[in-house]
């Protein structure tokens, strides 16, 4: 586990919209494609299954560095950061994010449990906290987030839930393929770019009215994590990549969040990934010094 100028409005912005997602790019047709055989529709269905079936045996939680990128657009203006710290998250729905400063220290804290959050704005000595589906969250999170499912995102997984292929179809420019899921109980669909022969998700884009993108994640630079490691300079030391599980439970290096609903868009660059990662709730939970000021959020 890891250890961990002044604040604006910039930085309330941010922690919102860093849970909910909510960064857009230009709405372009993004899905191109090309029939499939029936054998290449069973071999793929097949492949897919297969990988969330490596998915169910990986573990629970994710520790790694991270660097966020952030742009926003505003009517009359523009504006951008890079944050940099650490990204904890337990699946289902626990997440955390930690900026801190080039001596470790941190600046800000983010935590939720998919049905409240916290936030410390350490330089101020305020945290904020209030409940996700709060009138504040309401204002800048669509009704298809799904806050008790943020461990997936980051993961480039899908949540445990019930759900049927619809279609499949061969990407016109790269060697996977999309599939079109309907999830039990949702309303919308969504969009999978799927590569058969990694067993990754490239792509998921959650579809909204009249067929088009809500949000868009992209995920690339997937990497194995090592479950075992021995001594570096012992001859048995374990190399990435040697356990099958290795690579079924590899995680995305690289995260781009892309979104029709507000201006701006986000990347995060995971690396240093912690194997073995393992939480409870209480590392979800931020220990409140003495004379921070609480300031509840409606």
């Amino acid at each position: 586990m890891r250890s961990f100028n002044g604040f604006t409005t910039w930085h309330l912005t941010v922690f919102i919209l860093l849970y909910a997602l909510l960064f857009t790019g230009c709405a372009v047709k993004f899905v191109q494609t090309v029939p499939v055989s029936p054998q290449e529709e069973v071999y793929v269905s097949a492949a897919f299954r297969s990988m969330l079936e490596n998915h169910r045996k990986c573990g629970c939680c994710l520790d790694a560095e991270a660097d966020v990128t952030l742009a926003v657009q505003y009517w009359l203006a523009d504006r951008s950061g890079t944050m940099s710290g650490f990204l904890q998250a337990m699946e289902p729905s626990h997440f955390k994010f930690v900026s801190v400063n080039p001596l470790g220290q941190p600046l800000f804290i983010f935590t939720t449990d998919g049905d409240a959050f916290q936030s410390a704005l350490v330089p101020k000595g305020k945290v904020y906290e209030g409940a996700v589906r709060s009138a504040a969250f309401e204002k800048y999170v669509p009704v298809w987030l799904e806050p008790e499912n943020s461990f997936y995102w980051f993961t480039g997984r899908l949540k445990p839930a019930g759900f049927t292929i619809d279609s499949i179809a061969r990407d016109r420019d790269q060697q996977a393929y999309w599939l079109q899921l309907q999830f039990d109980g949702t309303r919308y669909q969504d969009m999978l770019l799927f590569d058969p022969q990694q067993l990754v998700i490239l792509r998921h884009v959650i579809m909204g009215r009249r067929n088009k993108p809500n949000l868009d994640v992209q995920y690339a630079e997937f990497q194995p994590l090592i479950t075992d490691q021995a001594d570096a300079a012992g001859p048995g030391m374990k190399q990435a990549g040697d356990n099958p599980a290795d690579a079924a439970c590899r995680m995305p290096g690289s995260i781009r969040i892309v979104s029709h609903d507000n201006n701006g868009q986000m990347s995060l660059e995971l690396h240093s990934f912690l194997p073995d990662a393992a939480f409870t709730r209480e590392n979800f939970m931020i220990d409140i010094p003495s004379g921070f000021v609480r300031v509840p959020v409606k």
